[in-house]
């Protein structure tokens, strides 16, 4: 509906348009083109040039240069040993540099200080780890924190049940379970058992027995976890139960252990990889470890060498599914090399001649494999040493 004024407004346009004659109009005209000066013309192509070179040259100066140590799927920082200490001491080192940022305390209640084994949450913040105790066949287990700046925080006893020292760990890669392996005298013969222990709630599951014959013992290596944690794998093989301590064993078999369940027999998992050539035991130190994907097993393994200056370790990638092999590293010399899950990832070890036990502090990280899959080598500085 329409006010009276606009009515009158609309009354007044009208009149007027009727008014106008066509023969008062004048014709429209197309509007002239503008035309730019030919001289002119390269100048846009030129300072789109510029401006692209200008835009490269910059990012060659302050872009970020190789990938960051997230993208490629390393840690900034992790906790290793100090190589010149017995008992050992931990120290941070940086990954880029391998330089050493600061020392980890002592433990509290440790007696002579020291510590006998540490392992890393995924992402090589937070630690867990257990304290040397001089002849203690018991110790406590700590855990502690890394700050951005590789600074150690929020140290302290995360459970009032003491491990035994004469085990070997591996830590869940979510920090919630503890699993160990060690063999122990039962009923006057020697038993394997793998223990999963729940730092969170305290529950305790033991595995033993199923994967013995008459006259043979199983022997247990290369405890690791894939990185999503839904099983426990391990390698095991079958030695002579009265052989020298260098004799043939059976082939290894990489066996896997629901952290689930309430306990068992060793032979309740499933199989996930069978070799075949015969093992000399203590040869390869961890030689059989899950990769952090769990779609394959890392394997270390040793040519029987001429002489200690030139033995060849060799790291192969093997894929559970269609066991293809892929020979991902070699080294020809003196030191040993060893794998060692832990964190999510596999840590590569490198230590001069021959080592008593393992973890030891003579071993150095000189490499890890991640989430690719490859092989990354790792820097060493030694003046922290």
């Amino acid at each position: 509906m329409t006010t009276r004024t606009e009515e009158r407004l609309a009354d007044a346009l009208a009149a007027r348009a009727a008014a106008v004659r066509a023969d008062s109009l004048r014709p429209l005209r197309a509007r002239p083109e503008r035309r730019r000066a030919r001289a002119w013309r390269w100048l846009a192509p030129l300072a789109a040039a510029m401006s692209v070179a200008l835009v490269a040259g910059l990012m060659a100066a302050l872009g970020p240069g190789p990938p960051s140590l997230a993208a490629r799927g390393l840690p900034r920082y992790y906790v290793w040993y100090a190589s010149s200490t017995v008992p050992a001491r931990l120290q941070v080192r940086s990954t880029s540099t391998g330089a050493v940022v600061a020392s980890v305390p002592d433990p509290a209640l440790a007696s002579g200080g020291g510590w006998e084994w540490v392992g890393a949450q995924a992402g090589f913040r937070t630690y867990v780890a257990l304290a040397a105790c001089g002849h203690c066949r018991r110790s406590q287990v700590y855990s502690f924190h890394l700050d951005r700046d590789g600074r150690v925080t929020n140290m302290a006893v995360i459970t009032d049940r003491t491990m035994p020292v004469s085990a070997v760990y591996s830590l869940s890669p979510d920090g919630s379970r503890l699993g160990y392996s060690m063999t122990t005298v039962l009923k006057g013969r020697l038993t394997t058992r793998i223990v999963i222990f729940s730092l969170r709630t305290g529950r305790v599951a033991v595995f033993r027995g199923g994967l013995g014959r008459r006259g043979f013992v199983p022997v247990v290596r290369s405890l690791s976890w894939p990185r999503n944690g839904k099983y426990l794998a391990f390698a095991v093989t079958l030695c002579p139960r009265s052989g020298p301590p260098r004799s043939t064993c059976s082939p290894w078999t990489v066996r896997s252990l629901n952290p689930a369940a309430h306990g068992g027999s060793l032979a309740s998992g499933s199989v996930l990889l069978t070799t075949h050539a015969p093992v000399v035991i203590n040869q390869v130190i961890n030689p059989l470890v899950i990769n952090p994907a769990g779609t394959g097993a890392l394997r270390m393994s040793v040519q029987p060498p001429r002489s200690t200056a030139n033995q060849t370790f060799r790291l192969t990638s093997i894929s559970l599914t269609t066991g293809e092999r892929t020979v991902l590293r070699t080294w020809v010399g003196p030191d040993i090399e060893a794998l060692y899950a832990t964190g999510g990832v596999v840590l590569v070890l490198s230590a001069p001649g021959r080592v008593g036990q393992f973890p030891s502090h003579r071993f150095r990280v000189i490499g890890l494999i991640g989430r690719s899959g490859k092989y990354q080598p790792l820097p060493l500085d030694r003046a922290g040493d």
